[in-house]
């Protein structure tokens, strides 16, 4: 899709035309934003790239999702920081991802051992997220858990870092920057949430 789009460009496009593209295509949300209703942000919308068929609401949250992780692969790839993003955005990022970590759930492990695991991110924007496991369903609630088998403990920009492989586990651990508590627990949470090939469909479950 990526070489697709750069191949439809001009030979001479330049930078000052991407950022004039941009800017549009921001007005135009904007615009939409302005006098948009709850049944304009329930209508169904295409999103090619990911989900599909999803709701307006969710294309234009998709944009923030996407954005603070571009910002913040920024931040690391320059070592250049801005203004930080807001702690809504913040949240909404690590939502999304939470959201989609049950997607790739063992379920045949799942239906023989339980399991509970939270994430719990620290500062502004964060929170605790916890996976309980049982009978081949995953349950999320953004709760801690007294009876968690595993409990990790990072920034939210740590686990960006984490999630792009920018920093391997082992060294963030070594940096403090991710505290593992039930380290023993690790060898099951990879084996319950395996990280997808690039060829699996992703559907989502109930609960």
């Amino acid at each position: 899709w990526k070489q697709r789009e750069l191949a439809s460009r001009p030979p001479n496009h330049s930078v000052q035309d991407s950022l004039k593209a941009m800017r549009a295509s921001r007005d135009e949300i904007r615009a939409f934003l302005a006098n948009a209703t709850d049944a304009d942000l329930d209508r169904r919308t295409w999103m090619p790239l990911i989900f599909g068929w999803a709701t307006a609401r969710d294309s234009l949250q998709a944009l923030i999702v996407h954005n603070v992780s571009e910002y913040w692969k920024l931040w690391l790839r320059t070592g250049k920081r801005g203004p930080a993003p807001s702690e809504a955005a913040i949240h909404l990022r690590l939502a999304f991802m939470m959201g989609i970590l049950p997607m790739s759930l063992n379920r045949e492990l799942a239906a023989k051992k339980p399991f509970t695991m939270t994430w719990n991110f620290s500062g502004p924007g964060g929170g605790f997220w916890t996976f309980k496991v049982a009978d081949g369903k995953c349950v999320v609630s953004q709760s801690p858990a007294s009876d968690a088998d595993l409990t990790i403990t990072m920034k939210p920009e740590s686990f960006h870092k984490l999630i792009t492989k920018m920093t391997p586990p082992p060294l963030l651990m070594l940096t403090g920057e991710m505290k593992v508590k039930g380290f023993g627990a690790m060898g099951t949470f990879a084996k319950m949430f395996p990280e997808p090939k690039p060829e699996t469909i992703l559907s989502p479950q109930t609960g």
